[in-house]
């Protein structure tokens, strides 16, 4: 089977055109083979080939008429077994599955120290709950929900205060602690598109699944690669807005995954229409903490940095929300961190 090619370009199959672009644009340069002066030619023409087949892949992608077709060709049922026959059949080289298995532990060489285990932006109100999630997306048994609400010791579960084995295995690494849920929201908001709840489940998923790595390993190559996942979110959101047009939180979220993936790829033009999103979802919740806090956020990711207006916001941040909140901890550790800058 042919690879895929939004799975080469790492891009939702409903990425937007521009998410498409943006993603070519990335691999373009990750795998230019005149980044490899001096290697191994061996290594050359593995980023030579790869660059082909990404090269493949933007251009059917980028077409809107070639994408089309290209998408019913991955709807299109298989083609009916053929009757037997008497003519034994040639021997076919079976392709392996890609493996899905979670990498091995880091074991401490690529976490930095004070390494957090759970994205800040998780604890808050807005934000996936995963516990709660998996009961509304998966249409499990009671049983099932049960088992699956609370996952503790990274391999037992704790139902009514007494532990029972685990029936889902969490990934070795925190990074990675979100996957199997993201694909049990995406199976549940592709059989159920007009459920905005399930949406803001999906929504939320990708966003912490970028944030953790925003926060605790900014300049990694793992963040590299789920930078996409900023736009596929904001996808998401946009959905939900469809659904509900007056959701100023979900705006808010769009706008400040917009604004981090602009920051991320370097590209204003996405900080600039996040920072728009944010600020119109600002006016409309000018009490709701986590907006104002993303406000803030979205103000430092902009050139040059609105440092002295992103202080400002996280001071009445600390106003509005709750003293011990994690929204208002956040706010305290921001302004120390850009006064200091400042």
């Amino acid at each position: 089977m042919a690879q895929d090619y939004y799975e080469l370009l790492q891009v939702h199959p409903r990425a937007e055109s521009e998410a498409i672009r943006a993603a070519y644009n990335r691999l373009q340069t990750l795998y230019d083979p005149s980044r490899l002066e001096g290697a191994a030619d061996e290594l050359v023409l593995i980023a030579r080939k790869k660059l082909a087949a990404i090269e493949a892949a933007y251009s059917v992608l980028s077409d809107p008429q070639q994408r089309a077709a290209y998408d019913r060709t991955l709807t299109a049922p298989a083609p009916a077994a053929s009757e037997p026959s008497d003519i034994a059949p040639t021997t076919a080289v079976e392709q392996p599955l890609p493996d899905y298995r979670p990498l091995p532990p880091a074991s401490r060489t690529e976490r930095p120290k004070r390494f957090q285990h759970e994205p800040i932006q998780n604890t808050l109100p807005t934000r996936s709950n995963v516990a709660t999630i998996t009961a509304v997306i998966s249409g499990l048994t009671l049983a099932v929900v049960v088992a699956t609400l609370v996952i503790t010791n990274w391999g037992t579960l704790s139902t009514l205060g007494q532990p029972v084995p685990a029936i889902v295995t969490p990934t070795e690494s925190p990074a990675d602690q979100y996957e199997a849920d993201i694909a049990r929201a995406k199976q549940a908001v592709e059989q159920n598109p007009n459920d905005a709840q399930l949406w803001t489940t999906y929504a939320n998923l990708l966003y912490d699944s970028a944030q953790i790595v925003r926060e605790n390993m900014p300049d990694s190559t793992l963040y590299q690669q789920r930078l996409p996942r900023w736009l596929e979110a904001s996808g998401a959101y946009s959905k939900i807005l469809e659904l509900e047009p007056g959701n100023a939180v979900a705006l808010a979220d769009k706008g400040t995954s917009l604004c981090y993936y602009g920051a991320g790829v370097g590209d204003q033009n996405f900080v600039e229409e996040g920072l728009r999103n944010v600020r119109e979802a600002a006016t409309a919740r000018p009490d709701d903490p986590l907006v104002q806090l993303n406000l803030g956020n979205c103000l430092i990711s902009s050139l040059p940095p609105q440092t002295n207006e992103a202080i400002e916001i996280w001071q009445k941040v600390l106003k509005i929300a709750p003293v011990d909140s994690p929204i208002a901890q956040r706010a305290r550790e921001l302004i120390d961190q850009y006064q200091k800058k400042s």
